[in-house]
């Protein structure tokens, strides 16, 4: 298990996945910027099945994940400090993903639309927390509103806790 919980890192080191891609299960990793190239090295690592992934921002404004990336991932939680959500899932993202944990703002639940990519074999539990902090019970019930129908379709009918913050 590899953590740095109260450091942010500059950004996730490029090497990561040539140096340590036969050790890395669990990761916990705190990065001031996350881009395309930073996911790409996550993703890369074979045996990754827990990944807590914090960020203060993303470089882009969506990152998307692709169904070649994170195979063996079985559990993903996924907090950015600027509130949103930073990337989408890809047809077939993620297909091991047992458990989802997503924090963002509302007003940005939009963004959610690749939640019905995710695996339908797997995808058992999702967590979602809303910061609603400067918005009215409204935007809330709208985030609410969009995770839960985004979520009924799925297959797998994976259970759903959502908490206002």
């Amino acid at each position: 298990m590899m953590t740095s919980p109260n450091c942010y890192l500059s950004g996730v080191p490029a090497n990561m996945a040539l140096d340590t891609s036969s050790s890395i299960t669990h990761l916990e990793i705190a990065i001031a910027q996350l881009g395309d190239e930073g996911l790409k090295v996550l993703g890369e690592l074979p045996l990754l099945v827990f990944l807590k992934l914090r960020c203060l921002l993303t470089t882009e404004n969506s990152l998307t994940i692709t169904a070649d990336k994170f195979r063996s991932l079985q559990v993903f939680s996924f907090e950015c400090q600027d509130g949103g959500l930073g990337f989408v899932f890809g047809e077939g993202a993620m297909a091991q993903l047992r458990k989802l944990r997503l924090y963002f703002k509302a007003g940005e639940e939009s963004r959610l639309q690749g939640v019905g990519h995710l695996s339908v074999s797997y995808l058992c539990q999702v967590h979602t927390t809303v910061y609603c902090a400067g918005a009215g019970d409204s935007s809330f019930k709208d985030a609410e509103k969009t995770i839960t129908e985004l979520l009924s379709n799925h297959p797998k009918k994976p259970t759903l806790e959502i908490t206002k913050h």
